[in-house]
């Protein structure tokens, strides 16, 4: 092989240093070393071609140092080349981050045209409304009442924070760090709000549910089952393994690396079918196979509701429609986590 058309890898224990006519990096490592590589190449003269996957991670004020190449005297535009790929590229900081180092948009790929030209699966989805329990619904009202009484004390105490709707959590974050206590009344507003979230997303009946949409399911069907944090995630594996026995699988960025490839290959092999998953399989995971999935909870955000889309709609054999269930619990605060009409313009 060609010693100029070499690829090196550059991450955690391998740093490969042959001088590659191709550099894979994983980010995390790329923060620390490949902006002076690309300066080093332009000094020799050299032209660089930079592709950033799924660079709405890159906005973030760590990820952002990749791009500290710019601002060197060595920088020379007319050498660089750089391309973003991401389904939901608009990041907090898009137009001071990551317009100057990638560029504007210039493609966009719609689901619309992914579906015509057969490069997805078709796809329905479904909101399952879930209600609570009588005690999680005395909860749910006892902490919504503390809540509301909160919230009022905070605006009589901050009386700016009403002036702007959409800063308002900011603000308030910002607030309960500057003044470092527990006992502040910030503090105890988001403590407050994160408790009555949390009531939501572990609601008994969005496990039932869940159990009860898999068994409707043709025998043999994949399933991936998305929740929002691991330790959420562990414990409806947990409880759906006395339900469905040698049928679930778990797969979380706190399993070792070999087991989340053992974990995956079961998968795909049909060894289990059904997995449970948080984010750690929102992106770069490919499971063609997936032929259902459930959304047990979520974050409001479209980022993550299209992404978990995403892990549904790979082409498969014998894959003629893939389903996507959202759970929310009726009449809650989580009641809007579902792919709503806004989000049908991008895959």
């Amino acid at each position: 092989q060609d010693e100029t058309h070499t690829v090196g890898l550059y991450y955690g224990v391998r740093k490969d240093r042959n001088d590659p006519f191709c550099m894979i990096y994983v980010v995390n490592s790329a923060r620390f070393s490949m902006s002076a590589r690309i300066i080093e190449m332009m000094d020799a003269g050299h032209h660089v071609l930079l592709v950033a996957d799924e660079c709405h991670h890159y906005g973030s004020r760590e990820n952002a140092k990749i791009f500290d190449f710019q601002t060197s005297p060595s920088f020379d535009d007319a050498l660089y080349y750089a391309m973003g790929l991401s389904a939901t590229p608009r990041c907090a900081h898009f137009e001071d981050v990551l317009v100057p180092a990638l560029g504007e948009e210039i493609y966009w790929y719609t689901l619309h045209q992914a579906i015509h030209e057969e490069t997805v699966s078709p796809f329905v989805t479904f909101r399952v409304a879930v209600g609570f329990t009588g005690k999680e619904a005395k909860q749910y009202g006892d902490l919504s009442t503390l809540l509301h009484r909160t919230h009022a004390k905070l605006l009589r105490a901050y009386p700016s924070l009403a002036a702007d709707a959409a800063a308002f959590f900011p603000r308030v974050q910002a607030l309960a760090e500057e003044l470092g206590t527990p006992e502040s009344l910030p503090r105890q507003y988001l403590n407050l709000v994160r408790t009555r979230r949390n009531l939501c997303l572990s609601a008994t009946n969005r496990l039932r549910c869940a159990a009860s949409i898999i068994r409707r399911q043709r025998p043999g069907s994949r399933i991936l089952i998305f929740c929002e944090r691991i330790d959420q995630a562990e414990h409806v594996q947990a409880w759906l393994r006395e339900q469905l026995p040698f049928q679930t699988g778990l797969y979380h960025s706190g399993l070792t690396p070999d087991r989340r490839r053992e974990v995956l290959r079961d998968f795909r092999d049909g060894v289990i079918r059904v997995l449970v998953t948080c984010k750690a399989l929102d992106e770069g995971v490919d499971v063609p196979d997936a032929l259902v999935g459930i959304v047990i909870s979520s974050t409001l955000t479209e980022r993550q509701r299209i992404q978990r889309l995403g892990r549904i709609l790979r082409r498969a054999e014998g894959k003629n429609q893939a389903i996507l269930y959202y759970l929310y619990v009726n009449k809650m605060t989580d009641e809007m986590t579902y792919l709503g009409p806004e989000d049908e313009g991008r895959p």
